[in-house]
């Protein structure tokens, strides 16, 4: 029973201080200095680079590239397949190339 009173006027008491506490009030200039410190941070990107004409022409050229590069990459690997496929035809029948050529 004495636990259970004690344990209570503790948690009064506790609950009293937190009452009188005061809210924690910033510095008058902290908004002052975040603003100022968001807006360096802004400033800090050169600004070449945000304007869309360099964003529309330097994506073209990805595009431009990678559409070659998959031309080239096509082309190159055409030009071993038809022997690749008849070897491959030849090895699953038992067949040799030279009787394949000859048909």
């Amino acid at each position: 029973m004495k636990n259970t009173e004690r344990a209570e006027r503790k948690a009064d008491q506790t609950l009293k201080v937190l009452d009188e506490l005061q809210r924690a009030e910033p510095n008058p200039f902290f908004y002052t200095r975040l603003q100022a410190r968001m807006q360096q941070q802004t400033e800090r990107l050169p600004r070449w680079v945000l304007k869309p004409a360099l964003i529309w022409s330097g994506l073209a050229i990805i595009i431009l590239l990678n559409i070659g590069m998959a031309i080239n990459y096509s082309k190159r690997n055409d030009y071993g397949r038809d022997e690749q496929n008849a070897g491959s035809f030849a090895e699953e029948y038992g067949l040799t190339i030279d009787e394949v050529d000859s048909k």
